[in-house]
């Protein structure tokens, strides 16, 4: 399955960055990290989009969402594979 180009702003201690980038690994998304601490201008963009929470995952297509967010994660890359 091929998948929109996909960027995923997070900060440190953020158990939220953490699993949303273990649910996109666990279906082999490729995606860009971007740490919004280290980044100002990253901040200012997601900020920018409306987003107040990490993580905040971007999709080429314009979509973007804040949090940790399983509905939407499925609906973008299909539900997670079989253990």
């Amino acid at each position: 399955m091929t998948h929109p180009a996909t960027a995923v702003y997070t900060k440190s201690n953020c158990p939220g960055c953490a699993r949303t980038k273990k649910e996109l690994d666990l279906r082999g998304v490729t995606y860009t990290e971007i740490d919004l601490e280290a980044d100002p201008k990253a901040l200012e963009y997601v900020q920018s989009l409306g987003h107040q929470a990490a993580p905040v995952v971007a999709l080429e297509d314009g979509t973007s969402w804040a949090s940790l967010r399983p509905d939407l994660i499925n609906e973008h890359f299909g539900k997670r594979p079989a253990a």
